[in-house]
């Protein structure tokens, strides 16, 4: 019993000395990670600018911040370059807001979703470190897909004010485009073939050609209705509507290095 004791210790040392970890020689793992980003230059636009030129709104009715999940893959191509490919979701956090008119009288309520699914590779340049650590910076592409949702519920006075709209509709918009991110990370061992990330980025992330999903009601427009694929308009009709999600995010990450032998 204790020869085999012996050599069952001798064995597993071995092999546990055989996949120690080491930046130098792992080149595929597989991650998840989230975070959060500024919403600065998204603000109200998602509902603002679309709920009627008579409708007023709190200047506290804004998106605080987006929020981020992805997973995806790493493999090394070179031996200070690593490629990331990722399937992200980014998603503005969810408004309820309520719109008046000048006079203070309610309008409407209004809910508000807007998410972005947005497919992406990134090239990291690792810059240096140890074994166990290293710093890197990164730039990378993606083609994004927006989905956004403003469900609106009027009062008499707000159907009053808009002739001929419904008590309740949803207006449903959506728009493709590529987006851009450029940053600088840090990642280190954190326990067996697992590492942790930490990410400080910027995001280009404008969806300049709205359109609508299907044939429904708006309140941006003189005649209230819309057909399927029809730019979105601004209050008023006079221009289009663009939604910017781009900013400074910082993310976290881990990452789960694979032995391909």
């Amino acid at each position: 019993m204790n020869r085999f004791l012996l050599v069952f210790i001798v064995v597993f040392g071995v092999s546990a000395q055989a996949r120690v970890f080491n930046f130098q020689s792992e080149t595929f793992a597989t991650y998840f990670g989230g975070g959060f980003g500024d919403a600065t230059l998204l603000e109200g636009k998602a509902f603002t600018e679309s709920s009627g030129a008579s409708t007023e709104f709190s200047s506290s009715d804004v998106v605080p911040f987006t929020q981020t999940i992805e997973l995806g893959f790493i493999t090394n191509i070179r031996n200070r370059v690593t490629m990331k490919v990722a399937a992200q979701v980014v998603q503005a956090r969810q408004v309820e807001a309520e719109g008046n008119n000048s006079s203070g009288q309610k309008l409407l309520d209004v809910t508000s979703d807007l998410f972005v699914f947005n497919p992406s590779v990134v090239f990291q340049y690792n810059l240096g470190g140890g074994d166990m650590s290293k710093w890197y910076v990164f730039g990378g592409i993606g083609w994004s897909s927006l989905s956004m949702d403003n469900a609106y519920t009027m009062t008499a006075t707000g159907q009053s004010t808009y002739s001929g709209i419904p008590a309740t509709f949803t207006e449903k918009v959506e728009s493709t485009f590529f987006t851009y991110e450029l940053g600088a990370g840090y990642e280190i061992h954190a326990l067996d073939t697992t590492t942790f990330t930490l990410d400080l980025g910027y995001r280009f992330m404008e969806g300049l050609d709205l359109r609508y999903k299907g044939d429904g009601y708006n309140l941006a427009e003189g005649d209230l209705t819309h057909s399927s694929g029809d730019r979105v308009k601004i209050n008023g009709g006079a221009s289009n509507r663009q939604v910017n999600l781009g900013g400074f995010y910082i993310g976290i990450g881990f990452r789960f290095y694979i032995d391909l032998g």
